[in-house]
């Protein structure tokens, strides 16, 4: 690609607990992290009457948003074939091998994915940005970083 944009606000942060899971009976200790994202965008030319890849203040917000809603949670991937999740109006009961945990549902952000981990997150905040991207822009390819810890960053390219 001929131009990339990078965007890599103080801001573009979220704390958040999870365990990542390594096979049916092994995973980590249940910890948190302090996540910060990063978001590259790519393209071959620019809009020809503004000179732009893309506007940043149109993606700040929307990126914003997006790691507000991750904030402060406990994170769950619900497609994993080794955990169980259930919730009810009262609690979220995790199943994991012979653990067994109970947490509030506020606390809780169930995500569409097969683990909590870096490679996972990067694809999951990727895919929501691409839907927030606006309607004209030049953008052919989209990169979000995932640091959960300094030296530690999981990375997904998504082509447009």
């Amino acid at each position: 690609m001929k131009y990339r944009l990078d965007l890599e606000k103080e801001y573009f942060k979220f704390a958040a607990t999870h365990f990542a899971i390594f096979s049916k009976d092994s995973a980590e200790r249940l910890h948190g992290h302090n996540y910060f994202v990063g978001v590259s965008f790519e393209g071959d030319e620019l809009d020809p009457e503004l000179g732009l890849l893309i506007e940043f203040n149109e993606m700040k917000p929307a990126i914003k948003q997006i790691c507000e809603d991750l904030d402060e949670y406990v994170l769950l991937p619900v497609e994993s074939p080794f955990i169980r999740v259930h919730e009810t109006n009262t609690e979220v009961e995790v199943l994991f091998a012979q653990r067994r945990y109970t947490f509030p549902p506020v606390d809780c952000k169930i995500l569409p994915l097969v683990n909590i981990s870096c490679e996972e997150l990067s694809r999951y905040i990727c895919e929501k940005i691409a839907a927030k991207l606006p309607a004209k822009h030049f953008i052919k390819r989209l990169r979000v970083s995932i640091e959960e810890t300094r030296g530690q960053t999981g990375i997904y390219t998504h082509n447009l």
